[in-house]
């Protein structure tokens, strides 16, 4: 069989696995494994195969990825998450659709921890969604703030998709952290500023809530102060060279760490 046709029958195949619900990873895998093994035979298959799994599994730069993850759950745990959504809320909870703005607004602030898109969605539909239906808030608004704001993991430094971005082409990932973050605050800001107008448009989307004084505005900041010195912790010391991406990462997870002991609270 020419070389076109295996292609073309492999392509097929990956298809079919994925409509059948086999994992992406596993189904490029087996094409890709069978294909090396009917165009190179199967020591060269068996060797790249082998070869490539020790690559990947030892690879240190990527050993970051996890330890960021970690660093959010960490900080979801501490129960600092909620601190963000109860601070932003005070903020933007007074304008019509304020509380789908709120869940944005805490998407970017955990987006900055965890670096993980999925994670965030997961998060604040956990903590968002319960308060956005208690407040007669349309369900789409609802549903689109809690997406929409899940997809700043990928923006907003950490990015664990940035990292490996990083990894494939050879960038540096300091140098895509700086790129990002202000298209990361000018995508959060849009985004606020759509839900805003949108519920402008249409009261019934998203009414507003209560005016919170100044004061309590104010000291609703002081919840959310760990996690900017955390941010300010580990982004700064990746941009002035005091550690490595991976080392960042590490010292992440132990910062946060050692807020929630100091915070003595922590939840299974």
């Amino acid at each position: 069989m020419d070389p076109t046709s295996i292609g073309l029958i492999g392509i097929i195949a990956l298809l079919v696995a994925i409509f059948l619900r086999m994992p992406v990873s596993f189904a490029m895998f087996i094409t890709g494994f069978v294909g090396l093994f009917l165009f190179m035979g199967k020591d060269a298959a068996f060797n790249i195969l082998s070869a490539d799994i020790w690559g990947q599994f030892s690879s240190y730069t990527l050993a970051i990825i996890p330890l960021y993850v970690f660093m959010g759950e960490i900080i979801f745990r501490s129960g600092i998450t909620q601190n963000l959504f109860d601070a932003a809320y005070k903020w933007l909870g007074q304008f019509k659709g304020g509380m789908a703005s709120t869940t944005i607004l805490a998407s970017a602030g955990f987006s900055s921890i965890c670096g993980s898109n999925t994670a965030t969605a997961a998060t604040m539909g956990t903590i968002a969604l319960p308060e956005l239906k208690k407040y007669n808030y349309d369900q789409a608004i609802s549903a689109g703030a809690v997406a929409t704001g899940g997809t700043l993991g990928i923006l907003i430094p950490p990015s664990t998709v940035l990292i490996v971005i990083a990894i494939q082409t050879q960038q540096s990932v300091q140098d895509l952290f700086a790129a990002v973050l202000l298209p990361g605050i000018l995508l959060t800001t849009l985004m606020i500023l759509t839900v805003i107008f949108l519920c402008q448009k249409n009261p019934s989307y998203g009414p507003p809530g209560p005016k919170f004084p100044l004061s309590e505005r104010l000291k609703s900041l002081s919840g959310v102060f760990p996690v900017f010195v955390l941010f300010a912790f580990v982004i700064g010391g990746l941009f002035y060279g005091l550690f490595t991406p991976t080392e960042s990462g590490a010292y992440g997870a132990f910062g946060a760490l050692i807020i929630t002991m100091a915070m003595k609270k922590f939840t299974w």
